[in-house]
C-alpha cells in the first residue's frame, strides 16, 4: 500500500517519474515553465540540490525523488501526531488520526504527479496550526517566508492567525458593525501585537509573492484545469470523479466534525472558516476539485474536530453506562 502512496500506479515509475517529472523540473530550473509552476522555486531548488548530491554518489533520479518524496511523508505524520496531541486529544486517537492521514495520501491519486510542493504546502500548514496552538507567533514569520516561496496558498495563512488571535463578540453584545469592531479591540488581549504581528505577515506574503514574480518575469503561459470560466465550473462541478474523489478521501470527515461544531477549539473553526472558501473558490476558477490533494490543509483541522467528538462521545458513553443502576 505504502508503495501506490509514494509511486502511484505500476507504470507510473520509468514513464512518469524519470521522463515527464524530470522534465518537469528541468523546465522549472532553466525558466521556462509556465506559471503558476515556475514560481513555486522552494521545492525545485530542494529536489535540485537532492539530485545533484544523488549524481555525485552515483543514485538514480527515481531513486533520490522517491525517497524525498517518503521523507515528506514520514514529516507529515510526525507533524499530524503533535497537532492531535497539542489538541490533547490521547495518544490512541492521536495515532488512528495519522493513520488517516496515510489513508488519504492513499486516496490521494487522481491525475498524480510527485508534486513535492503539494506535501511542503501540507507540511508548512501543519506547521503553522502547531505553532499557533504553542503561542509562538514571531515563528510564523520565517514559516511564512519558506510556505510563501513553496506555493502560494499559503497566503491563507495570515488571515488564518488573525481570526484565531482576535476575540470576537458574541450575539447580542453588538448591534451594528461600529459595535462589533469595538468589542473585538477591548476584548482582544494585546490588540495591537496582533495587529503588528498581521501586518509582518502579509508583508512577508506579498512580498514573496511579488518578488518571485518579478525576478521569474510575469510574461508567461498561465496554466489552469481547463479553459477559464463557464466552462471551467461545468467541468468541476459536472465531473463525476469530484463526487467520487471527495468521498473517497474525506470519507466520513464529511459528516462528523459539524455535530459540536460550535464545541471545537477555536483554531479548528476559524481556519475552517478562511481556507474552505479560499480553497474551493480557487480551485472553482482555476484548478480541479476532483484534485482532492489540494485540499490537504484543510484534512487535519477535520480529521482533528472528528476526533475530538469521537473522544467526547466514548467519554458520553461511559459516563451513561457507570450511572446506570445496577441489578
Amino acid at each position: 500500500m505504502y508503495r501506490v502512496a509514494v509511486l502511484g500506479r505500476p507504470n507510473f515509475l520509468r514513464s512518469r517519474v524519470e521522463e515527464v517529472q524530470l522534465g518537469h523540473h528541468q523546465s522549472a530550473m532553466s525558466n521556462t515553465a509556465p506559471a503558476p509552476y515556475q514560481y513555486r522555486v522552494l521545492s525545485t531548488l530542494i529536489l535540485e540540490g537532492l539530485l545533484r548530491e544523488g549524481e555525485r554518489l552515483g543514485i538514480r533520479p527515481l531513486v533520490v525523488m522517491i525517497l524525498f518524496k517518503m521523507s515528506l511523508h514520514f514529516v507529515i505524520f510526525w507533524l499530524s501526531y503533535f497537532f492531535f496531541r497539542r489538541l490533547r486529544l490521547g495518544m490512541g486517537l492521536s495515532l488512528f488520526g495519522v493513520a488517516f492521514t496515510f489513508y488519504a495520501i492513499l486516496a490521494s491519486y487522481y491525475n498524480e504527479d510527485l508534486v513535492f510542493y503539494q506535501y511542503l504546502d501540507f507540511l508548512f500548514f501543519l506547521a503553522a496550526f502547531v505553532l499557533i496552538l504553542k503561542n509562538s507567533d514571531f515563528s510564523l514569520i520565517p514559516l511564512m517566508f519558506l510556505a510563501m516561496l513553496n506555493k502560494e496558498t499559503a497566503a491563507a495563512l495570515p488571515f488564518v492567525y488573525l481570526l484565531t488571535r482576535l476575540e470576537l463578540p458574541k450575539k447580542g453584545q453588538w448591534k451594528n458593525l461600529k459595535e462589533f469592531f469595538a468589542c473585538i479591540v477591548q476584548k482582544t488581549a494585546d490588540f495591537r501585537g496582533v495587529l503588528f504581528k498581521f501586518a509582518l505577515l502579509l508583508v512577508v506574503t506579498v512580498g514573496v509573492y511579488a518578488g518571485v514574480r518579478l525576478y521569474f518575469g510575469t510574461d508567461r503561459e498561465y496554466i489552469t484545469a481547463g479553459p477559464p470560466g463557464w466552462e471551467l465550473l461545468k467541468m468541476n462541478f459536472f465531473h463525476k470523479y469530484f463526487y467520487i474523489n471527495w468521498l473517497v478521501f474525506f470519507n466520513f470527515l464529511l459528516f462528523t466534525p459539524w455535530f459540536k461544531w460550535g464545541q471545537q477549539p477555536v483554531l479548528i473553526k476559524r481556519a475552517a472558516l478562511v481556507l474552505f472558501p479560499f480553497l474551493v473558490l480557487g480551485n472553482l476558477l482555476l484548478g480541479a476539485m476532483a484534485e482532492v490533494r489540494t485540499f490537504f490543509c484543510l484534512l487535519p483541522l477535520l480529521l482533528a474536530a472528528s476526533l475530538i467528538n469521537l473522544d467526547c462521545w466514548t467519554r458520553e458513553a461511559a459516563i451513561s453506562h457507570e450511572s446506570k443502576p445496577k441489578a
